[in-house]
């Protein structure tokens, strides 16, 4: 999560290396990029949950394939 007033060089380059890196491997890659506290749903749990819920939400066959 990045966003707001906390935006730091580091934590920039860090995204852009986790980025790279899901290109590279077709890999996902998912920034929450917009700031929930004023929807009182600051949580990175929510964020997870919610993309989880959106993957299983397409057809069986359209889905990322997680490993176990």
């Amino acid at each position: 999560m990045l966003y707001g007033a906390h935006k730091f060089s580091q934590l920039e380059h860090a995204l852009e290396v986790h980025r790279r890196h899901s290109e590279r491997w077709g890999c996902g890659f998912e920034c929450l990029d917009r700031d929930f506290t004023t929807c009182k749903l600051y949580s990175k749990h929510y964020f997870l949950l919610s993309n989880m819920l959106h993957e299983l939400s397409k057809p069986e066959e359209e889905r990322q394939q997680w490993p176990l």
